[in-house]
């Protein structure tokens, strides 16, 4: 069966369209594009899926026959203990590189909030997420006919909705043969609580409920309310007790974003004052008729400064309720001002000697220990000639649902304890 879509014809007459603002070139991408491409390329997946049922699910029941054997060894060496949920966590920060193979991890009875969960196995996706790159594709290709009023970048915020379909497919298929896959030998022997939930859902957010009773919430979990349980179970019980998440990522500019922005150095006096800073800048027409970036960089003679806008900053204050913001004011040649915030999170000095190099000492691969972090879900890497934001998975994750702009991340490794 054709799995594959029809592109437009050339001859599409894309300068006809009644388009005269970004906002309402997003409009039309998302609410008219999207939702006709997303309409063809489900329909294509469904009747794929129907034809495939049969490997696809034995597919899935060898993937969790797997992780519960694994499950079993990790309790046998008294490395987990009784569990509660396994889940298919589906990643963003695999599906920006590609990365079709998301882990199935396993919580105890406190879910997200168990520090000793584990990965357990891995679930490859490949077949459902080679649809979601075709609606990419073809989303990308009618994101033409907004010429200078869109980017690259609103793709993958317009698309970051259709997440939840795919969930859904990958639940289909583990519902289809589930009571065989818990019948067995090695899932009776693991040592469970009373009620066992297994998911496909994405980290800390949205879920779909594949086997048992489910009582946790059923919309996204906000934020604030994970971070603030978090918090609280560090500063009551354990100051110093690692963090719940063991993957990081750094914050790398995009310098595509850059190349339209002229700010000159901050000097230390603005730095010092109590006041705003306030900074006349010069866009170039063509970046100002795109979008500004939520995330940027600056200098001053002490080096450069991370700057955030007021909608990335809201989300980061969730996360780091000590942190101080100081505000920025960009006064464009039009009179526009547009407000950014200084993103100054802890140092820590948790920098690696197994960090790699390129030539001119910048970073090559970032790597990190991980002794000293305790609950950080954002900080500061002090390198020989730069500092670099490093965020936390669930932080990262966020960042990515919500479609912000301007940066890469760039997982960091984690440095091997010798001995």
């Amino acid at each position: 069966m054709n799995n594959t879509f029809n592109r437009p014809k050339q001859t599409q007459n894309w300068e006809a369209l009644p388009i005269t603002s970004r906002a309402e070139a997003l409009n039309a991408l998302k609410k008219n594009d999207l939702a006709k491409i997303s309409r063809q390329i489900r329909a294509i997946l469904e009747r794929k899926l129907e034809a495939e049922k049969e490997r696809l699910t034995n597919a899935f029941l060898e993937q969790f026959a797997t992780a519960c054997a694994n499950i079993l060894e990790l309790q046998r060496k008294d490395l987990l203990g009784r569990i509660s949920f396994i889940t298919i966590t589906v990643l963003r920060t695999h599906i920006i590189v590609k990365d079709y193979n998301f882990p199935i991890k396993v919580c105890s009875e406190h879910w997200w909030l168990d520090r000793n969960q584990q990965d357990v196995g891995r679930y490859d996706a490949r077949f459902f997420f080679t649809f979601y790159e075709q609606m990419r594709e073809k989303l990308e290709y009618e994101r033409h006919k907004y010429v200078g009023k869109t980017i690259e970048q609103d793709v993958d915020a317009a698309l970051s909705a259709q997440i939840g379909y795919f969930l859904k497919y990958i639940a289909q298929i583990a519902r289809y043969k589930i009571n065989q896959a818990i019948a067995t030998d090695t899932f009776q022997q693991i040592k469970k609580n009373a009620n066992v939930e297994i998911h496909v859902g994405e980290y800390l957010d949205q879920y779909e409920l594949v086997s048992g009773i489910s009582n946790l919430p059923t919309v996204n979990l906000l934020p604030n309310q994970v971070n603030h349980a978090l918090t609280n179970e560090i500063t009551n019980e354990e100051p110093d007790r690692e963090s719940i998440s063991k993957e990081y990522f750094g914050v790398a500019i995009d310098k595509d974003f850059m190349r339209g922005m002229d700010i000159k150095p901050l000097s230390p006096e603005e730095l010092k004052g109590q006041q705003p800073v306030v900074r006349h800048v010069k866009w170039s027409e063509t970046f100002e008729s795109t979008v500004l970036a939520d995330y940027i960089t600056t200098s001053t003679v002490r080096g450069r400064y991370h700057l955030i806008s007021d909608r990335l900053k809201e989300l980061c204050a969730i996360y780091d309720k000590q942190q101080t913001w100081m505000p920025i004011i960009f006064i464009n040649q039009r009179r526009y001002s547009y407000v950014y915030w200084f993103w100054q999170p802890q140092t820590i000095d948790c920098l690696s000697e197994q960090t790699t190099y390129n030539i001119d000492r910048t970073i090559k691969k970032l790597a990190i220990n991980t002794k000293d972090l305790a609950s950080r879900n954002q900080f500061i890497v002090a390198t020989p000639i730069q500092k670099m934001i490093v965020v936390r998975l669930d932080l990262a994750e966020s960042m990515l649902r919500r479609g912000f702009i301007g940066f890469k991340l760039r997982q960091v490794a984690l440095a091997k304890v010798e001995g």
